[in-house]
């Protein structure tokens, strides 16, 4: 199979020889077109000048009764204060030993979807929750969906504490809380989802306040490695002194916030941190490991990425429509030239950039970064825009194409429906497979996403299409759907390894190959899918270039409904997602879908009228 991509009489060739013949062709065509505009200078001169973005089921620890009084003024730590402490290890509740920055940008987007608050760090704003519980339980800081604001009575998706609260510690809801906790997952709905997840931003706010996340004590002697938050019961005539001198750093806060004089806190920060790991030496990373965490997590590698891949994918296709419909001449076009080699280089890097962004992961992790659904979307817009690159040269249109594609897919990730957290890998990932099976298969969705987009480009095409620009037109939906069907075959092929490679896996952790897991069946679907779209050149009635565009487009929403649809709304032995789950089909789909069927009519209808007056 892999051999067909480089036989000389293969498919994957000829289709490859007859890119090269369409831009022969192409060129032609823009020479008499530009001998055409020396004939007719003076009038085309005129019209140049005028066109020139687990909790547990019981919720457990509450305060037993919270008393209604005005709050406290908050008080922060200062700016220095926060970067020294970011460093400091604590364990979560995974028991991964993380920098104190970890973990307070965790807290602060499970509760407000924000890493930081009315201009405060993350750091900032939980050790305060922290330290002053009383100003905390009023700051509108939980944020609440839309569909839950009538049962709150709240007026806006942001609530307090003591708006959760019956006024007794515990929750509001607790009874509808209780039969949404108790109903299988298929049969919660879209309130009950919520719900759950308000209650466990509800749970993080009393664990706060209880200091139940502040695990900074190591001790020597515990074979678990478990850490303590300052004077646990288990830390007695054990790890006393380093629990006094945690305590000691807290109180020094305190006070530093008061006066402003931050010498003596930093000198006790400084010192617990030195004892921290000593106590803990056996488990803690090594600095650079957590200075390299601290910096990921301020970067914002993948957002700050996706929004560099749409501005010049955006730059790109501006002028890969210019040069169809107005056709620059001459110095012009040199310029035009000059800018997609520009966008190339630029794209180059922030490509390097992007992989950077995943190697900290890798090294972070200390695993391949693609074990769970919000790496794999970021992974397989890397694996897209490698595919763009490859293909690029046929036509400077294919990376601006893929620039678009990779940007959707980051932008998933940054809905708040994946979970960005770094996580301990499920048992059955802890296996050299991950790097194997994993990559293949989210690879080859990269390369199927990339004929998807190119055959989206091509309806546009096809609307934009007539008389004046037929030929040039034609040439550019030729030459597209040439590469589409290259990628798609690439794309393919890594898919059908991939899940070859996956039966083997299955075997080796669960005794057998295949089990009809809804992952397993739709990953078969989305092979046959594909095989019979690039077969539709053989088939009579199918065989047009139209349809083959139409197929590359939809066949993208097995591959879809195989990553997401899975995930989101199948259980099987693959729901390694972490995602927030879906309980109904959102209407943002729908209009997508809508919108998507209603410009395949359009183009069709288009592609008819103009066939029509050939």
């Amino acid at each position: 199979m892999i051999l067909s991509l480089f036989v000389r009489q293969g498919r994957f060739s000829e289709v490859r020889d007859k890119i090269s013949k369409i831009r022969i062709r192409k060129e032609s065509l823009l020479v008499l077109f530009l001998l055409s505009f020396s004939a007719f200078g003076q009038v085309d001169h005129v019209h140049n000048d005028s066109t020139s973005a687990d909790h547990s089921h019981e919720i457990q620890g509450q305060p037993k009764e919270v008393v209604k009084r005005e709050p406290l003024p908050a008080r922060y730590i200062s700016a220095e204060q926060s970067e020294l402490l970011s460093t400091m290890a604590v364990q979560d509740f995974r028991g991964r030993i993380i920098p104190f920055h970890s973990l307070c940008d965790q807290l602060l987007r499970k509760l407000s979807r924000k890493n930081t608050y009315q201009g405060k760090d993350a750091v900032t704003t939980i050790l305060s929750m922290h330290m002053y519980p009383e100003f905390w339980m009023y700051e509108k800081v939980i944020y609440v969906p839309s569909n839950l604001k009538e049962a709150f009575g709240i007026k806006d998706n942001y609530a307090n504490y003591m708006d959760l609260s019956d006024g007794q510690g515990g929750f509001k809801l607790m009874d509808d809380y209780n039969k949404a906790f108790q109903k299988l997952e298929s049969k919660r709905n879209e309130f009950d989802k919520k719900l759950i997840k308000v209650v466990e931003k509800f749970q993080i706010m009393n664990q706060i306040f209880m200091w139940a996340y502040m695990k900074i004590i190591p001790m020597k002697s515990d074979p678990s490695q478990t850490w303590f938050v300052p004077l646990s019961k288990e830390l007695v005539g054990k790890a006393q002194e380093l629990s006094m001198e945690a305590l000691q750093y807290f109180a020094s806060i305190d006070k530093a916030s008061k006066s402003g004089d931050w010498s003596l806190a930093n000198a006790n920060l400084i010192n617990f941190k030195k004892q921290q790991r000593i106590e803990g030496k056996k488990v803690i990373p090594s600095k650079s490991h957590l200075l390299t965490e601290v910096l990921y997590n301020k970067m914002n590698i993948f957002k700050n990425a996706s929004y560099l891949y749409l501005l010049f994918g955006m730059m790109l296709l501006v002028v890969f429509f210019i040069r169809i419909f107005k056709n620059p001449k001459g110095n012009t076009d040199t310029r035009f030239n000059l800018i997609n080699r520009i966008g190339r280089y630029a794209l180059l890097i922030v490509a390097l950039y992007h992989a950077t962004g995943l190697g900290m992961r890798w090294y972070i992790t200390g695993h391949a970064p693609w074990s769970n659904g919000y790496e794999a979307v970021v992974f397989i817009g890397l694996v897209t825009m490698i595919a763009g690159f490859a293909f690029s040269r046929k036509n400077a249109v294919i990376l601006a194409a893929t620039c678009v594609l990779a940007f959707l897919m980051i932008f998933v990730t940054e809905m708040n429906l994946m979970d960005p957290e770094i996580t301990p890998l499920q048992p059955v990932l802890k296996s050299y497979w991950l790097m194997i099976h994993v990559a293949i298969i989210t690879g080859s969705y990269g390369f199927l996403g990339l004929g998807a987009i190119l055959s989206l480009l091509n309806l546009f095409l096809y609307i934009f299409r007539n008389e004046k620009n037929g030929k040039i037109i034609t040439l550019n939906i030729k030459e597209l759907t040439y590469v589409s069907e290259l990628t798609i075959t690439v794309g393919l092929f890594m898919l059908t390894i991939g899940t070859f490679l996956g039966g083997i896996w299955a075997n080796e952790s669960w005794g057998r190959y295949w089990g009809w897991d809804p992952k397993e069946t739709w990953a078969l679907v989305s092979v046959l899918v594909y095989a019979v779209i690039l077969h539709f050149r053989f088939i009579p009635g199918l065989a047009g270039k139209f349809t083959f565009n139409v197929a590359g487009l939809w066949g993208y929403s097995a591959i879809l409904f195989t990553f997401f649809g899975v995930n989101f709304y199948l259980v099987g032995l693959h729901s390694y997602a972490q995602g927030e789950g879906l309980g109904r089909i959102p209407t943002e789909l729908v209009v997508t879908v809508i919108l998507f069927l209603t410009l395949t009519v359009y183009a069709g209808l288009r592609n008819k009228t103009y066939n029509n007056l050939k």
